[in-house]
């Protein structure tokens, strides 16, 4: 269980679907690094994904049964500060 998962407000995704976030998730742990100093590390290391992101991010990037994205649109709203 993800610690704040799911958020109040979340449009659940059919059962059965299945998810390109985990690839998605993958590349941005490889190759994507800060561009400046924070909380999450100094500029130039690797970006390393929250539980809660890598859930979102499977949410986002769900596919149809023919391989297509369900969504063309997400919103996302969150407080500042929080990753």
């Amino acid at each position: 269980m993800i610690e704040g998962w799911p958020p109040k407000w979340l449009t659940q995704v059919p059962e059965g679907l299945g998810t390109r976030g985990d690839e998605v998730a993958e590349f941005i742990n490889t190759f994507v690094t800060l561009t400046k100093d924070s909380v999450a590390g100094r500029v130039g290391s690797p970006i390393k994904l929250l539980p809660w992101q890598k859930e979102l991010l499977n949410q986002m990037f769900t596919v149809n049964p023919d391989g297509t994205f369900r969504h063309r649109t997400m919103f996302v709203g969150m407080a500042r500060k929080n990753g």
